[in-house]
């Protein structure tokens, strides 16, 4: 007992090692006296010392970190289904929520604001798409006979739980939420005029709606047969991106950044659905692509009404996100023509 401490303060016992804790407040004498049990070899410098001491291994003991089962939002993503790509930062927070920036908060009242509102509300939305990530993991394993499932999926089992995850997908929302109304409300969908505290129930509601039917739909896209699935995966990209405009207001040079990135997303996984490999064609590159292509489309009808700066913007960033992919274009491009 005298090792015992609180969650707060158990730190610096571990910092300063326990015989070195029980000398100190024991003193040397009496803990030579004293009889220890451990099962941990951490501990020989306190066996030592102590008269009785005994190193015990427990029949069929195992080891489990301190929350190794709790839930814990985004963890699938970074350490199973995505490891070591931080995918949280470079797929979630650069593509995702980058162009969410770009295309919605441009035109907000309070731009900055809006940005802090779109980064909480989008993680409030990913911790429900990483259900579906999980789910489609987890069925894949048990339907198909060649399944392309992460290592780590069997152990996460115990981690996901779809309670926890909606708690914090709910808590996320309300914050984000919160901040999105007090300072930007004009620019949601219904909402306009409305004082802050009906606008906030309001958003509440209707993004509560849109994290109930993107569950849905991946939960649907998980249980349909590989060809269908190529025609629901679109779905789940447009929750993921250009559904935000269902809610929130976006001009046209915005609805077609996040459509560019719907359909550079959608691309590589038709080929892989239905020519049955995966072929490595870097989206971003074909993200800047069907921008300008987009841009292009739009400028028959009136050039002024798209190239702007925001405009600029959002290709200048797809193509920064693209560099490496371009840099090795133009390499072999280059190679090519000298052979």
């Amino acid at each position: 007992m005298s090792c015992a401490a609180s969650l707060l303060f158990g730190y610096k016992i571990r910092k300063k090692g326990k015989r070195a804790h029980l000398e100190a407040l024991l003193g040397l004498n009496d803990l030579t006296k004293a009889a220890v049990i451990s099962d941990s070899e951490d501990d020989a410098d306190l066996l030592e010392v102590c008269k009785n001491a005994f190193l015990i291994r427990w029949a069929k003991s195992q080891f489990k970190p301190a929350f190794s089962e709790s839930y814990r939002p985004f963890y699938y993503t970074q350490r199973v289904k995505r490891p070591g790509g931080n995918y949280m930062c470079y797929g979630v927070l650069f593509e995702d929520v980058a162009f969410l920036w770009i295309a919605l908060a441009w035109t907000m009242p309070f731009p900055v604001v809006g940005m802090l509102a779109l980064l909480v509300v989008h993680l409030s939305f990913w911790v429900i798409y990483e259900l579906g990530y999980f789910e489609n993991d987890t069925a894949a394993a048990k339907r198909e006979k060649a399944p392309n499932v992460p290592s780590g999926t069997a152990e996460a089992v115990r981690r996901m739980k779809s309670g926890p995850a909606w708690i914090v997908a709910l808590l996320l929302g309300i914050a984000g939420g919160a901040i999105l109304t007090r300072y930007n409300a004009q620019s949601v969908h219904g909402l306009q005029g409305l004082e802050w505290a009906q606008a906030f129930v309001g958003f509440c509601g209707i993004w509560l709606l849109y994290l109930i039917a993107s569950r849905i739909a991946f939960w649907v896209y998980n249980r349909t047969n590989t060809e269908l699935r190529a025609y629901v995966y679109v779905i789940l990209q447009v929750f993921r991106s250009i559904g935000y405009t269902i809610i929130i207001d976006c001009n046209s040079v915005g609805g077609a950044l996040l459509l560019a990135l719907v359909f550079a997303r959608w691309q590589p996984y038709l080929t892989y659905r239905f020519a049955g490999v995966y072929r490595p064609v870097s989206y971003r590159l074909l993200t800047a692509f069907y921008l300008i292509v987009l841009a292009l489309s739009s400028a028959m009808v009136s050039l002024t009404s798209f190239f702007f700066v925001q405009f600029f913007v959002a290709l200048s960033w797809s193509l920064l996100l693209a560099q490496t992919q371009l840099r090795e274009l133009i390499t072999r491009s280059s190679v090519s023509d000298k052979a």
